[in-house]
């Protein structure tokens, strides 16, 4: 059962002391439970998954919108690469990532994309 599953995952997280995968599951964790809870019944798995999915999409919208904000940086190297970015181009993403944490600026993409990364492995393969 998938909330099983990241019970165990967390715990083992937490083990580690790897404090972004213990806290993205244990959200997820809250996620599932509040559908259940609002359902009356344990959730099908199409349901879990759809709880997953719209987890994931919350997130791409927070890393878009720090994208946008990155666009109107007073350095022009970090400006230029987040309107690439913006405009579809993938690699592009991680190099943004890369020039602002040598600025030793907003690790927040890189901490953004380590929770996509989570969440989509909870998703079932097809």
């Amino acid at each position: 059962m998938l909330v099983d599953d990241i019970k165990k995952r967390a715990m083992a997280a937490a083990k580690e002391g790897d404090t972004v995968t213990r806290d993205v599951l244990r959200f997820a964790l809250g996620e599932l439970q509040t559908a259940e809870a609002t359902k009356n019944r344990a959730l099908r798995e199409e349901e879990s998954a759809a709880t997953l999915r719209k987890l994931i999409k919350s997130n791409e919208e927070t890393m878009r919108a720090l994208v946008v904000a990155a666009c109107a940086e007073p350095d022009p190297v970090v400006a230029e690469l987040a309107r690439q970015t913006r405009d579809g181009d993938a690699d592009s993403l991680v190099v943004l990532e890369d020039a602002l944490r040598e600025r030793g600026r907003d690790e927040r993409i890189a901490v953004l994309r380590r929770e996509l990364e989570i969440l989509a492995s909870l998703l079932p393969r097809p």
